[in-house]
């Protein structure tokens, strides 16, 4: 038998927001666009690490385009909140 899912959504999708509590977080961007981060929030006091094998773990600039599907590691200063419309 098979399963008659939906076809998913493309585009216009409803706008959303995220919060990271003050500290460390573990994020990704969703999607096939770079971006940084700045294009989410308009907070600017966080540091932004990536990591690689082994967690050999290097600074980014706040303002560092960021990979989909890639893994980045947040430290914010207080809570911070993202705006995403997901497409």
């Amino acid at each position: 038998l098979q399963s008659r899912a939906p076809v998913p959504q493309l585009g216009g999708g409803a706008p959303g927001t995220l919060r990271l509590p003050a500290g460390w977080n573990l994020i990704s961007l969703p999607g096939t666009v770079p971006r940084p981060l700045t294009d989410f929030t308009t907070e600017r006091q966080f540091d932004l690490f990536q990591c690689g094998v082994g967690y050999v773990c290097s600074p980014l600039d706040s303002t560092t385009t960021l990979m989909p599907g890639k893994a980045y590691w947040v430290r914010a200063v207080r809570d911070m909140t993202l705006s995403y419309t997901l497409e």
